[in-house]
């Protein structure tokens, strides 16, 4: 199974490298494991996509937040690789061009309706409102918490 996530698939947390050895160690000393334990760089954004439906490829794709159709380059290529998959599911907290190729929409959350902190320039703290509906948390969605459960 390819489990890429398609950014950044070569880095560890703090930018560093799986393809440096240092690094490895540092992070698996960190974690309490072996550096052989670690995952195995994976596809680029590009590699991902271009993998999608072809044979030994991806089967499945989870889009979570994003609109690869519009931001992608080649869009009819996108198109393309998108509508050769088994399943696309779509989390996203608005429809867009990506979720219209969808078998299955999920209604995630915007930045806003959600609460951490991340590693990313946001940096977000408590969340200021809470997700309409039935939309939750991309973190929830993803990790299959009881049903819909809050």
């Amino acid at each position: 199974m390819d489990a890429s996530t398609g950014k950044k698939a070569g880095q560890l947390p703090g930018a560093r490298s799986l393809r440096n050895p240092r690094h490895c160690a540092e992070i698996a000393a960190l974690w309490g494991c072996s550096p052989g334990d670690l995952p195995q760089p994976g596809r680029s954004a590009r590699g991902l996509l271009n993998a999608c439906g072809k044979p030994g490829g991806i089967e499945v794709l989870i889009v979570l937040g994003s609109n690869p159709v519009v931001s992608a380059a080649g869009t009819g290529q996108v198109c393309e690789r998108l509508q050769a998959l088994r399943h696309l599911i779509v989390i996203d907290c608005l429809p867009h061009e990506t979720a219209r190729l969808a078998t299955l929409v999920l209604p995630g959350s915007m930045w806003c309706e959600e609460e951490g902190t991340t590693a990313n320039l946001t940096g977000r703290g408590p969340r200021p409102i809470t997700a309409p509906g039935a939309a939750r948390e991309d973190w929830r969605i993803l990790s299959f918490s009881a049903p819909w459960s809050s």
